[in-house]
């Protein structure tokens, strides 16, 4: 099918709403004027290569664009028809929260150095080598640590949780707000808690978190971009639903990861965090995002497309919490449950072979239009996937399950039952692994990999404790998918990324590609 071109003229405070078939590309380029897309402008006579995405494309004063391709749906608004200014003024409010937290770094700073020169003072420091700075003794002290007490809740950014339910426009307001801030030169860390997304650079399955900073914007690519590496924990599920144990134990493994990370760097702290959430917003649903906010320290919350969700969030947290309610943008869609198993699908590929692999192979296949070759070029290179023969012995695969929930009032007055709400259990291997997506633990402790058997398992463990628990507690260093089993041969064939040995022999299953 021939390609078709079509110009739109956007006014201001407009934009064109695109949609694009997973099967189809859609070229767009920026002819005149500016314009932005989740926050990150275009570049003006660039092409950008779209498959399977509904794409908006803003413009505060107006601009023209181009259209190449194939859409499902193509429209634009009037002008003032979007929610964009709604997500604007969220962001100058975190903007300014952002100022006052770096302004009372700099009080903290000057107040930390004041002390340590009077403490130098005091202790009659050694005399200053001539031409070297008076404060120079004071500025090594508290480089070292002195004075952090001062520098406490006023010293941090701004903590936002974006709520809603499904298909509601929150990973649009996220990424949204995460571009406005790195386009000032901010750097947020972005959490991602819904695993049915992988919107952060790690697959679908996973809760992520990663800085975004203005080097790592892409207007086709997201936050999954090659500069971007996440830091991941592996739930493995669809849905936070499916295990709400799991779900909470990761998010809670998550969160203190990413509260040392700000802890020790002073610009990652005023900047803060954007934390999106997923669409389990009932029932226990509610109870988890309550469970969030807490984790996360969170101070502001946005509540999209749903009233009585804003109302029993404000009365859930406390004071000190701002929560707002946004509308819900009219661009949103509904996903079906076929494009949302596409989408997945996608996201695991582009973690193998690289942020627009699926546009890429779509490209190579069109030879209608000499144009598409020069754009298969300007497109992001592709990774290099390695596969991994690997005999049985050198892994040792597992798997979370839910442990026993013993009866309390048929145990002893004061007692409580001692089994692990999860338990970690060893899985063998077989060819029911085939199409498996497996997460590569981190080592929790040195030697953790080492030998061949579990004798320094077993000997640390108790009757009602798996012998494998540390693995809850550890971060993903990347993830495989299982190709093929060989029984006969005693061989697991595994694709990773990249080449080389796996960071660890302990993998983690997770989510199947045949079901998701």
């Amino acid at each position: 099918m021939a390609a078709t071109k079509q110009t739109w003229t956007l006014e201001g405070e407009s934009e064109l709403r695109l949609e694009v078939d997973f099967d189809a590309v859609v070229v767009v380029v920026l002819k005149q004027g500016l314009c932005e897309v989740l926050g990150v402008e275009l570049a003006a006579g660039r092409e950008y290569a779209f498959a399977g995405a509904k794409v908006a494309f803003y413009s505060w004063h107006g601009c023209q664009l181009e259209t190449r391709g194939e859409c499902a749906s193509v429209y634009q608004t009037g002008p003032g028809e979007t929610t964009a200014a709604a997500a604007l003024n969220a962001h100058s409010y975190l903007e300014t929260r952002r100022d006052e937290a770096s302004r009372a770094v700099s009080a903290a700073v000057a107040g930390g150095v004041l002390r340590c020169c009077e403490g130098a003072s005091r202790a009659g420091a050694a005399p200053v080598a001539e031409g070297a700075s008076a404060l120079a003794p004071a500025l090594a002290a508290f480089a070292a640590g002195a004075g952090e007490d001062s520098c406490g809740r006023d010293c941090r950014g701004p903590r936002v949780m974006v709520v809603g339910p499904s298909d509601s426009g929150k990973s649009t307001l996220a990424a949204t707000l995460l571009g406005y801030a790195a386009r000032l030169g901010r750097e947020p860390t972005f959490v991602d808690l819904d695993p049915s997304l992988g919107d952060c650079g790690a697959p679908p399955g996973a809760v992520a978190a990663a800085r975004v900073t203005r080097e790592t914007l892409s207007v086709d690519e997201g936050f999954g971009s090659l500069d971007c590496a996440p830091l991941s924990y592996w739930f493995g599920y669809e849905a936070p639903r499916e295990h709400p144990d799991l779900y909470a134990r990761v998010v809670d493994e998550l969160a203190v990861a990413v509260a040392e990370k700000l802890d020790g760097d002073r610009s990652a702290n005023v900047a803060g965090l954007v934390v999106a959430t997923s669409s389990w917003v009932d029932g226990d649903g509610f109870a988890s995002l309550l469970r969030v906010a807490s984790a996360f320290a969170v101070d502001a919350v946005l509540v999209l497309a749903h009233d009585r969700l804003f109302a029993d969030l404000r009365q859930a947290l406390p004071p000190s919490v701002a929560v707002a309610k946004l509308p819900r943008s009219g661009g949103v869609v509904q996903r079906d449950v076929v494009h949302r198993r596409r989408a997945r699908h996608r996201k695991i590929h582009e973690y193998f072979y690289g942020p627009q692999s699926h546009a890429r192979s779509l490209l190579a296949k069109r030879d209608d239009d000499a144009a598409l070759d020069k754009l298969l070029e300007a497109t992001a290179p592709p990774l290099a996937p390695a596969t991994h023969e690997l005999p049985f012995r050198a892994v040792r695969v597992f798997k979370v399950l839910a442990g026993s929930k013993g009866d309390d009032s048929m145990l002893p007055v004061g007692q409580g039952s001692m089994l692990e709400p999860l338990q970690v259990v060893a899985v063998t291997v077989s060819p029911v692994l085939v199409h498996n997506v497996l997460a590569v633990c981190h080592p929790a402790k040195d030697g953790d990999d080492a030998g061949d058997d579990d004798e320094h398992d077993d000997a640390a463990a108790d009757a009602a404790t798996s012998p494998h628990q540390h693995l809850l507690g550890c971060a993903a260093a990347g993830f495989v998918v299982v190709t093929n089993v060989n029984v006969e041969a005693q061989t697991i064939t595994l694709l990773g990324p990249c080449s080389g040995d796996l960071p660890s022999r302990n993998l983690l299953l997770g989510l199947s590609l045949i079901h998701i």
